[in-house]
């Protein structure tokens, strides 16, 4: 066997091994999904906008639209845009990620997925979680900030209606973002963990 046919071998075992990891990362790690939604469900109606039922699509573009110029006003205006994946059941959700959350911003990816309940204050929320990453340092820096921070700031700032959260962390990140924010706190400069 001559250099070509090493050459060909090799080249052969590599992809293979390359589709071979992407397939299973697919299918044991949901949240690879969010790189080629149409495989799972989704038709993608523009660069930005990927939905499972494409009758709502109008609902998900003001959606989209009013949630940016909300935390574009409160905040500051976005660097990047981001990909919005828009689920109207919890079965398409659970392809993705954990189908017991209302949405999830995934850090890095500037993907933004939201489950069946399409509801303002929610696509804010993880708007401004963009927007932590965009104005925090990216990932790897904003991830470091504590939670209580990042995840009462989203709560707080994007004017979650709800008295009681259901999930009593987030409660009690809220609360305490509030309480940091009375003390004289201010999220352009987040506290060092």
């Amino acid at each position: 066997m001559g250099d070509n046919g090493l050459f060909r071998k090799f080249a052969w075992i590599s992809a293979s091994l390359i589709l071979a990891v992407t397939v299973a990362g697919a299918i044991f790690y949901k949240p690879i999904r969010i790189l080629a939604p149409q495989m799972f469900g989704l038709t993608c109606v523009s660069e930005i906008l990927c939905l499972d039922d494409v009758s709502r699509q109008e609902e998900a573009m003001e959606l989209i639209a009013d949630a940016t110029s909300f935390v574009s006003g409160e905040l500051s205006p976005f660097e990047t845009e981001l990909t919005v994946l828009f689920c109207s059941t919890r079965d398409c959700l659970a392809r993705f990620t954990n189908a017991t959350v209302a949405a999830q911003y995934f850090w890095g990816a500037r993907t933004l997925l939201i489950g069946d309940r399409w509801v303002p204050h929610i696509i804010r929320h993880e708007l401004i979680h963009h927007w932590q990453n965009e104005n925090y340092g990216g990932p790897r820096d904003a991830l470091r900030l504590p939670m209580w921070f990042l995840e009462g700031m989203a709560y707080s700032l994007s004017e979650d209606p709800r008295d009681v959260i259901p999930n009593v962390e987030a409660n009690e990140q809220r609360a305490r973002f509030m309480e940091w924010l009375s003390t004289g706190g201010d999220w352009r400069t987040p506290p060092i963990q």
